[in-house]
Protein backbone atom coordinates (compact mmCIF):
# COMPACT_ATOMS: atom_id res chain seq x y z
CA UNK A 1 0.00 0.00 0.00
CA UNK A 2 2.59 2.56 0.65
CA UNK A 3 4.60 2.09 -2.90
CA UNK A 4 1.39 2.43 -4.05
CA UNK A 5 0.92 5.64 -2.76
CA UNK A 6 4.21 6.58 -2.88
CA UNK A 7 3.83 5.67 -7.15
CA UNK A 8 0.85 8.01 -7.03
CA UNK A 9 1.94 10.73 -5.29
CA UNK A 10 5.25 10.94 -7.77
CA UNK A 11 2.73 10.44 -10.79
CA UNK A 12 0.99 13.63 -9.57
CA UNK A 13 3.60 15.68 -9.16
CA UNK A 14 4.93 14.35 -12.54
CA UNK A 15 1.81 15.50 -14.41
CA UNK A 16 1.65 18.86 -12.09
CA UNK A 17 5.41 19.95 -13.44
CA UNK A 18 4.69 18.97 -16.94
CA UNK A 19 1.36 21.31 -16.66
CA UNK A 20 3.27 23.99 -15.16
CA UNK A 21 6.25 23.50 -18.09
CA UNK A 22 3.88 22.60 -21.25
CA UNK A 23 1.74 25.22 -20.86
CA UNK A 24 3.21 28.46 -21.34
CA UNK A 25 5.48 27.11 -23.85
CA UNK A 26 2.29 26.29 -26.14
CA UNK A 27 1.04 29.99 -25.24
CA UNK A 28 4.40 31.49 -25.34
CA UNK A 29 4.67 30.18 -29.29
CA UNK A 30 1.25 30.99 -30.04
CA UNK A 31 1.49 34.72 -29.18
CA UNK A 32 4.96 34.18 -31.50
CA UNK A 33 2.92 32.64 -34.21
CA UNK A 34 -0.20 35.25 -34.00
CA UNK A 35 2.88 38.22 -34.05
CA UNK A 36 4.70 36.48 -37.01
CA UNK A 37 0.93 36.21 -39.20
CA UNK A 38 -0.04 39.35 -38.78
CA UNK A 39 3.17 40.64 -39.94
CA UNK A 40 3.14 38.51 -43.42
CA UNK A 41 -0.45 39.77 -44.04
CA UNK A 42 1.51 42.71 -46.07
CA UNK A 43 3.63 40.23 -47.68
CA UNK A 44 2.11 39.90 -51.26
CA UNK A 45 5.17 38.03 -52.07
CA UNK A 46 3.57 35.34 -50.05
CA UNK A 47 -0.36 35.84 -49.93
CA UNK A 48 -0.49 35.34 -54.25
CA UNK A 49 0.38 31.90 -54.54
CA UNK A 50 -0.64 30.77 -58.44
CA UNK A 51 -2.82 27.42 -56.46
CA UNK A 52 -4.67 29.11 -53.75
CA UNK A 53 -2.36 26.81 -51.16
CA UNK A 54 -3.15 28.89 -48.20
CA UNK A 55 -6.87 28.24 -48.69
CA UNK A 56 -6.96 24.78 -50.16
CA UNK A 57 -4.22 23.01 -47.95
CA UNK A 58 -6.03 20.35 -45.39
CA UNK A 59 -5.59 21.44 -41.97
CA UNK A 60 -4.66 18.41 -38.80
CA UNK A 61 -7.66 18.32 -36.28
CA UNK A 62 -6.39 19.65 -33.24
CA UNK A 63 -7.09 22.78 -30.88
CA UNK A 64 -3.40 24.38 -32.44
CA UNK A 65 -4.45 23.99 -36.10
CA UNK A 66 -2.27 27.36 -36.30
CA UNK A 67 1.03 26.16 -34.87
CA UNK A 68 0.94 23.06 -36.92
CA UNK A 69 0.21 25.29 -40.15
CA UNK A 70 2.58 27.25 -40.13
CA UNK A 71 5.84 25.20 -38.93
CA UNK A 72 5.07 21.72 -41.16
CA UNK A 73 3.83 20.07 -43.76
CA UNK A 74 3.78 16.57 -43.29
CA UNK A 75 3.24 14.49 -46.91
CA UNK A 76 2.70 16.14 -50.42
CA UNK A 77 1.59 13.37 -52.39
CA UNK A 78 1.45 13.75 -56.45
CA UNK A 79 0.63 11.51 -59.03
CA UNK A 80 3.45 10.35 -60.72
CA UNK A 81 2.92 12.26 -64.24
CA UNK A 82 6.10 13.11 -65.58
CA UNK A 83 6.22 17.03 -67.56
CA UNK A 84 2.71 17.99 -65.52
CA UNK A 85 3.57 17.28 -61.54
CA UNK A 86 6.74 16.27 -61.66
CA UNK A 87 8.96 18.78 -63.20
CA UNK A 88 11.54 21.56 -61.69
CA UNK A 89 9.24 24.27 -60.71
CA UNK A 90 6.82 22.29 -58.24
CA UNK A 91 9.97 20.74 -56.77
CA UNK A 92 11.25 24.77 -56.86
CA UNK A 93 8.30 25.78 -55.35
CA UNK A 94 8.18 23.25 -52.45
CA UNK A 95 12.06 24.15 -51.86
CA UNK A 96 11.08 27.70 -51.52
CA UNK A 97 8.06 26.81 -48.77
CA UNK A 98 11.32 25.62 -46.55
CA UNK A 99 13.80 28.43 -47.70
CA UNK A 100 11.80 31.35 -46.40
CA UNK A 101 10.43 29.11 -43.07
CA UNK A 102 6.74 28.90 -44.42
CA UNK A 103 7.02 25.38 -43.23
CA UNK A 104 10.30 23.52 -41.38
CA UNK A 105 9.69 20.05 -43.25
CA UNK A 106 8.06 18.99 -46.66
CA UNK A 107 7.42 15.39 -47.69
CA UNK A 108 6.79 14.82 -51.23
CA UNK A 109 6.22 11.59 -53.03
CA UNK A 110 5.36 10.25 -56.10
CA UNK A 111 3.67 6.90 -55.50
CA UNK A 112 4.30 4.42 -57.81
CA UNK A 113 0.55 3.34 -60.04
CA UNK A 114 -0.68 0.35 -58.70
CA UNK A 115 1.29 0.24 -55.43
CA UNK A 116 -1.13 2.84 -53.50
CA UNK A 117 -4.28 3.30 -52.31
CA UNK A 118 -5.22 7.09 -51.88
CA UNK A 119 -8.90 8.04 -50.85
CA UNK A 120 -8.61 10.28 -53.97
CA UNK A 121 -8.87 7.45 -56.22
CA UNK A 122 -12.31 6.35 -55.43
CA UNK A 123 -13.49 9.93 -55.86
CA UNK A 124 -11.53 9.82 -59.45
CA UNK A 125 -14.03 7.11 -59.74
CA UNK A 126 -17.61 8.54 -59.03
CA UNK A 127 -16.38 11.68 -61.61
CA UNK A 128 -15.44 9.21 -64.39
CA UNK A 129 -18.59 7.10 -63.94
CA UNK A 130 -20.35 10.39 -64.25
CA UNK A 131 -18.14 11.69 -67.10
CA UNK A 132 -19.41 8.19 -69.36
CA UNK A 133 -22.93 8.19 -69.47
CA UNK A 134 -22.46 11.95 -71.36
CA UNK A 135 -21.83 11.62 -75.09
CA UNK A 136 -20.14 14.43 -75.85
CA UNK A 137 -18.99 17.80 -74.04
CA UNK A 138 -18.52 20.98 -75.26
CA UNK A 139 -17.11 23.59 -72.32
CA UNK A 140 -15.21 23.88 -68.93
CA UNK A 141 -18.00 24.75 -67.32
CA UNK A 142 -20.05 21.44 -68.00
CA UNK A 143 -17.10 19.78 -66.51
CA UNK A 144 -17.26 21.45 -63.87
CA UNK A 145 -21.18 20.79 -62.93
CA UNK A 146 -20.51 17.32 -63.36
CA UNK A 147 -17.35 16.92 -60.94
CA UNK A 148 -20.12 18.72 -58.45
CA UNK A 149 -22.90 16.85 -58.94
CA UNK A 150 -20.59 13.27 -58.99
CA UNK A 151 -20.81 12.81 -55.49
CA UNK A 152 -24.00 11.44 -53.05
CA UNK A 153 -22.61 13.69 -50.69
CA UNK A 154 -24.06 17.75 -50.96
CA UNK A 155 -21.08 19.65 -51.00
CA UNK A 156 -18.46 16.82 -50.78
CA UNK A 157 -16.75 18.17 -54.07
CA UNK A 158 -15.76 22.01 -54.96
CA UNK A 159 -14.28 23.04 -58.41
CA UNK A 160 -12.15 26.19 -58.92
CA UNK A 161 -12.56 27.48 -62.17
CA UNK A 162 -8.75 29.20 -63.30
CA UNK A 163 -8.91 32.31 -64.70
CA UNK A 164 -5.42 34.16 -66.39
CA UNK A 165 -5.57 36.14 -63.50
CA UNK A 166 -4.91 33.44 -61.04
CA UNK A 167 -1.57 32.21 -63.45
CA UNK A 168 1.86 33.25 -62.03
CA UNK A 169 4.61 33.12 -63.72
CA UNK A 170 6.49 30.13 -61.88
CA UNK A 171 8.89 29.43 -64.82
CA UNK A 172 11.14 32.48 -65.02
CA UNK A 173 10.43 33.11 -61.63
CA UNK A 174 12.69 30.34 -60.09
CA UNK A 175 15.52 30.33 -62.59
CA UNK A 176 16.50 33.72 -60.38
CA UNK A 177 17.56 31.53 -57.13
CA UNK A 178 17.68 28.17 -57.82
CA UNK A 179 20.25 26.07 -60.71
CA UNK A 180 18.94 23.80 -63.25
CA UNK A 181 20.66 21.43 -62.66
CA UNK A 182 23.22 19.73 -59.97
CA UNK A 183 25.06 17.03 -58.84
CA UNK A 184 25.47 15.19 -55.59
CA UNK A 185 27.45 16.79 -52.78
CA UNK A 186 29.02 13.47 -52.44
CA UNK A 187 29.96 12.91 -55.98
CA UNK A 188 31.10 16.40 -57.06
CA UNK A 189 34.31 15.49 -56.90
CA UNK A 190 34.02 12.54 -59.27
CA UNK A 191 34.35 12.82 -63.18
CA UNK A 192 31.79 14.51 -64.89
CA UNK A 193 30.71 10.66 -66.47
CA UNK A 194 30.34 8.97 -63.07
CA UNK A 195 28.39 12.04 -61.08
CA UNK A 196 24.99 11.57 -59.94
CA UNK A 197 22.83 14.36 -61.78
CA UNK A 198 19.54 15.85 -60.66
CA UNK A 199 17.51 13.23 -63.01
CA UNK A 200 13.76 13.98 -61.74
CA UNK A 201 12.57 11.16 -63.12
CA UNK A 202 14.59 8.60 -61.75
CA UNK A 203 13.62 9.49 -58.01
CA UNK A 204 10.50 8.85 -56.05
CA UNK A 205 10.19 11.25 -53.13
CA UNK A 206 12.00 14.23 -52.49
CA UNK A 207 12.56 15.85 -48.73
CA UNK A 208 12.67 19.38 -48.30
CA UNK A 209 13.49 21.08 -44.83
CA UNK A 210 14.80 24.06 -43.16
CA UNK A 211 17.80 22.91 -41.69
CA UNK A 212 19.12 22.22 -45.07
CA UNK A 213 18.44 25.47 -46.85
CA UNK A 214 18.47 25.30 -51.35
CA UNK A 215 18.91 21.54 -50.43
CA UNK A 216 16.99 18.63 -51.69
CA UNK A 217 17.35 14.70 -50.14
CA UNK A 218 15.81 12.51 -53.13
CA UNK A 219 15.33 8.09 -52.76
CA UNK A 220 14.96 6.09 -55.54
CA UNK A 221 12.17 4.65 -53.75
CA UNK A 222 9.39 5.72 -51.09
CA UNK A 223 11.11 5.32 -47.48
CA UNK A 224 14.42 3.69 -49.11
CA UNK A 225 17.11 3.63 -47.45
CA UNK A 226 19.15 4.88 -50.37
CA UNK A 227 19.26 8.91 -50.90
CA UNK A 228 21.05 11.63 -52.49
CA UNK A 229 21.50 15.14 -51.54
CA UNK A 230 21.42 18.16 -54.38
CA UNK A 231 22.24 21.78 -53.70
CA UNK A 232 20.13 23.74 -55.75
CA UNK A 233 20.28 27.21 -54.49
CA UNK A 234 22.84 29.68 -56.45
CA UNK A 235 25.73 30.12 -54.79
CA UNK A 236 25.26 34.25 -54.87
CA UNK A 237 21.64 33.54 -53.06
CA UNK A 238 21.18 33.86 -49.44
CA UNK A 239 18.08 31.25 -48.31
CA UNK A 240 16.14 34.55 -47.32
CA UNK A 241 16.36 36.21 -50.55
CA UNK A 242 14.08 33.87 -51.96
CA UNK A 243 10.87 35.04 -52.71
CA UNK A 244 7.81 34.19 -54.02
CA UNK A 245 6.89 35.04 -57.66
CA UNK A 246 4.20 37.65 -58.66
CA UNK A 247 3.70 38.23 -61.99
CA UNK A 248 1.69 37.09 -64.36
CA UNK A 249 1.84 34.69 -67.02
CA UNK A 250 -0.36 35.81 -69.28
CA UNK A 251 -0.88 39.62 -68.23
CA UNK A 252 -3.57 39.91 -71.39
CA UNK A 253 -5.90 37.84 -69.81
CA UNK A 254 -5.83 35.52 -72.65
CA UNK A 255 -3.72 32.51 -73.19
CA UNK A 256 -1.89 32.04 -76.74
CA UNK A 257 -3.66 28.99 -78.54
CA UNK A 258 -1.16 27.47 -80.54
CA UNK A 259 -2.60 28.35 -84.81
CA UNK A 260 -2.51 24.52 -85.32
CA UNK A 261 -4.79 24.12 -82.51
CA UNK A 262 -6.94 27.20 -83.55
CA UNK A 263 -7.90 25.86 -86.72
CA UNK A 264 -9.18 22.75 -85.32
CA UNK A 265 -11.33 24.38 -82.76
CA UNK A 266 -12.73 26.69 -85.88
CA UNK A 267 -14.06 23.42 -87.69
CA UNK A 268 -15.36 21.63 -84.50
CA UNK A 269 -17.38 24.71 -83.68
CA UNK A 270 -19.49 24.14 -86.55
CA UNK A 271 -20.94 21.23 -84.87
CA UNK A 272 -21.54 22.80 -81.41
CA UNK A 273 -24.32 23.48 -79.76
CA UNK A 274 -26.38 26.72 -80.08
CA UNK A 275 -26.27 26.78 -76.18
CA UNK A 276 -22.35 26.59 -75.89
CA UNK A 277 -21.74 28.64 -79.21
CA UNK A 278 -20.90 32.04 -77.43
CA UNK A 279 -18.32 29.94 -75.07
CA UNK A 280 -16.45 29.01 -78.54
CA UNK A 281 -17.18 32.20 -80.09
CA UNK A 282 -14.75 34.12 -77.27
CA UNK A 283 -12.22 31.57 -77.90
CA UNK A 284 -11.93 32.39 -81.09
CA UNK A 285 -11.08 35.31 -80.29
CA UNK A 286 -8.21 34.75 -78.13
CA UNK A 287 -4.01 35.26 -80.06
CA UNK A 288 -2.51 32.07 -81.49
CA UNK A 289 1.24 31.67 -80.91
CA UNK A 290 2.91 29.88 -83.81
CA UNK A 291 5.73 28.12 -81.33
CA UNK A 292 4.72 24.19 -81.44
CA UNK A 293 6.31 23.85 -78.24
CA UNK A 294 4.30 25.93 -76.64
CA UNK A 295 0.32 26.20 -75.92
Amino acid sequence: MLRRAAQKESQDMATSLEGLLYGPGIADIKIKIKQDSEQKENREEVLALAFDFMQNIQLPKSPVNEIFYYQQLTVCIFDNCWGQNKNHTVIRMLLALTDSRIFSKVLHNFPVRGHSFLPCYRDFALIKKELNKLDRIFTVHQITEIIIRSAKTIGKFSVKEVEATDIIDCNKWWQEFYKNNSVTEESKTLPRSEAISFNISGFSCFKYTTKLTGNVKVYPYIDGLVSHNFSLLHPGVADYEVNFPTHLAYPRGMIPIKKLKMDHIKKYSVFVDKEHKPFFDVILEWPTNNNPDKD
